[in-house]
């Protein structure tokens, strides 16, 4: 039997199949393009379409393949919430983790009196609750818990401890009605059968969703307590496995359940391959603003990658360009210009280097000893030289790139696969 894997990201869904061997036997995606026009500031997915892509793309599987499959897991972006009714119909956007409403009035999270982020869905709730803009009945989901809802015929979502921490909790604050919030489930645990017809087997098991950033670590790491996992595409996560209370915090560290007895420090900007997409479309917009046509972008990455691997490490490029959550008001800082330098390829080689430095400057140093390896996945540093180069000269250590696709829909397939040999 094999076990299925679903991922809603921030652009796209994805699927992975794996086998009694934890090998992946098939994996596909799509870009949902459920993103919503919205204020600035405010980040809105449309989360029926995203539904949509989903199961779109379960039933786009192989035949053969879909009546193989003997359990389901789920995982997904981690901190967004949309707001849904007791048959799993959306009742809301999914308002993303990148989203900044509650920076809106600058005293709102410190009167929540809990140390919660902008972004973080239990903020997005208050900010809600506050404007009177809960329906009556509503419950709240991430949008991988609602998906796990609506396939399992559940009333309410269920949220496991990695999903719950990523909230900022499941205590409900001033004014929150409790019945807002999702069922607390384990880890792992099985939270129903499958009660919808999407082109797999009735009755088959799934299990409770669990964090992207979990997720993908169970996919990326051999030997958690010896390797450092760094993913690199649209967004941007470094990743240590320590002992539970082993190690301090940093500012902008974040601190989350891995397993039973160890946790997972994590270094997430908000800010990771997007920039390197910012500086080829501000380079085809230089290009455009002296009269000239702009090569494609494809040309401009190849080029970017050929000039900064012939530049010299003469700049810093602080790379907080959309500030960070221990610190909105930070941003991107270019520094060490003089008449001298400043050449395209000096530039793109220290944004570069700044995409591996700011999160590694986000860990504690003690999370770093006896690590021998980085296992390294993303989109950003398998399509680009430059950035795999500058990574591994930042983290002085090998770097493998793993060669699984999809991480995080693996791992929540690897997730699933516990609930096939348990029965």
């Amino acid at each position: 039997m094999l076990a299925l894997g679903i991922d809603i990201g921030t652009s796209k869904v994805a699927v992975a199949l794996i086998d009694s061997a934890r090998v992946q036997v098939h994996v596909a995606s799509a870009a949902h393009q459920a993103a919503l026009v919205a204020p600035a500031g405010r980040y809105e997915q449309d989360a029926v379409r995203i539904i949509a892509c989903a199961e779109a793309l379960v039933l786009g599987l192989p035949t053969a393949l879909r009546a193989q499959v003997g359990s389901i897991g789920f995982t997904g972006q981690m901190h967004g919430v949309v707001l849904h009714d007791a048959h799993a119909q959306p009742l809301s956007p999914l308002i993303t983790w990148q989203d900044q409403r509650t920076l809106e009035d600058p005293g709102f999270l410190n009167r929540l009196g809990r140390s919660l982020h902008a972004g973080y869905g239990l903020a997005t709730l208050a900010w809600l609750t506050q404007l009177g803009a809960v329906p009556a009945d509503a419950r709240a989901a991430t949008i991988h818990g609602l998906l796990a809802a609506r396939w399992g015929g559940l009333a309410r979502s269920p949220i496991d401890p990695t999903d719950a921490q990523a909230w900022g909790g499941l205590e409900p604050l001033a004014n929150m009605n409790a019945g807002l919030l999702p069922t607390a489930v384990d880890h792992g645990a099985r939270i129903g059968n499958l009660a919808i017809d999407i082109g797999l087997p009735r009755g088959i098991p799934l299990a409770a969703p669990l964090g992207d950033n979990q997720a993908s670590l169970r996919a990326t790491l051999t030997d958690p307590d010896r390797e450092l996992a760094f993913t690199l595409g649209t967004g941007c996560q470094l990743s240590a496995v320590v002992p539970r209370g082993s190690c301090t915090p940093i500012p902008g560290c974040d601190v989350r359940p891995f397993d039973a007895t160890r946790d997972a420090l994590v270094a997430a900007p908000l800010v990771g391959g997007a920039a390197w997409l910012w500086l080829a479309d501000t380079v085809a917009s230089w290009v455009t603003d002296l009269g000239l046509s702009p090569p494609s972008r494809e040309v401009i990455f190849a080029r970017l990658d050929e000039l900064g691997l012939a530049a010299a490490d003469r700049l810093d490029f602080h790379t907080h360009l959309a500030g960070e959550r221990h610190d909105p008001a930070l941003t991107g800082v270019l520094t060490g210009i003089s008449l001298n330098n400043g050449s395209l390829g000096e530039i793109a080689r220290a944004l570069a280097r700044g995409l591996t430095a700011v999160p590694r400057s986000m860990l504690p140093a003690s999370s770093y000893t006896g690590r021998t390896r980085v296992m390294a996945s993303g989109n950003a540093l398998r399509h680009s030289r430059l950035l795999l180069a500058m990574a591994e000269s930042e983290f002085a250590l090998p770097i493998v790139l793993n060669n699984c696709r999809e991480e995080a829909a693996t791992g929540a397939a690897y997730v699933a696969r516990a609930l096939i040999t348990s029965l």
